[in-house]
Parts: structure tokens; C-alpha cells; sequence
């Protein structure tokens, strides 16, 4: 492939977008398109820290298993019926709001007290969590 030249990524935030830039990352180096740079705000900057801190041979297989944690697929199943999918979806985005997700959040007004210390809503230690199993930060780090 011609050179491109110094490459650059840079993927902005909006939450669901991060899978968009999984695919992106992923069709990049299918086209053997080195990237000098990356950075990223929001969920972008976790998709950075993602393959960053991941060795390139594992920054696909990465990006999907963080994505299969975080995303829910009630009502995208190529089963589900058209007219469900839907009410589906929006029972799964209510379910995420009361409950959380495991690999991300969990909700605070569940707690038996409520602590100044911690004046969020949702608790993200599990997402904490999610990214030392995930990233290596050593790598991350040394450019």
C-alpha cells in the first residue's frame, strides 16, 4: 500500500459510537493502515486506551470482548420478530437504568446510605474494573 503518511485517529465521544469506532479501528488495519497517533475524548478515549494498550494482535479480539460486556442485544437478535425489537430495546435501556450493566455500572439509589463522598448516581467501579482486566497500562504508557 502507498504511504499515507503520519496517521492519526481521533474518535469523539457518544457512547454507543465507540462500537462505531471498533469497526473503523478494525477496517483500518484490514486496509494495512498503520496509525501513528490516536486519541480520543469519551468513550473514544476508552476505544483509544483499548487498542493502545493492547498488543496488535489482540486489539481486535479486544474491542469486541469489551463491546460484548457493554452492549445489550435485547431485541437485535435476528430472531425477534420485527415489531418487538422495539419495546425491546427500550425495556433493555430502562433494565440498564435500574440495574446497570455488570461489566460497567451499577445504580447508587439501591445502597442502603447515601454517602457525600460519593454524590454520583451510578456506581463505576465495575468499569474500572472492566479496563485494568483489559488494558494493559505499562504499554499504554510507553507510547
Amino acid at each position: 500500500m502507498e504511504s499515507l503518511g503520519r496517521v492519526a485517529l481521533v474518535l469523539g465521544g457518544g457512547n454507543a459510537l465507540g462500537a462505531y469506532h471498533g469497526g473503523a479501528f478494525t477496517a483500518m488495519a484490514a486496509a494495512d493502515v498503520r496509525v501513528d497517533r490516536i486519541v480520543g475524548s469519551s468513550i473514544g478515549a476508552i476505544t483509544a486506551a483499548l487498542i493502545a494498550g493492547s498488543a496488535s494482535e489482540r486489539r481486535e479480539a479486544t474491542l469486541r470482548e469489551f463491546w460484548r460486556r457493554a452492549a445489550s442485544t435485547s431485541g437485535e437478535a435476528s430472531w425477534v420478530p420485527k415489531e418487538w425489537r422495539q419495546p425491546l430495546q427500550l425495556a433493555s435501556a430502562l433494565q440498564a437504568r435500574l440495574f446497570g450493566r455488570p461489566a460497567l455500572f451499577h445504580p447508587r439509589l439501591l445502597e442502603s446510605r447515601w454517602e457525600e463522598s460519593k454524590p454520583g448516581l451510578y456506581d463505576v467501579t465495575p468499569f474500572r474494573a472492566t479496563l485494568i482486566e483489559m488494558v494493559d497500562f505499562d504499554r499504554l504508557n510507553d507510547g
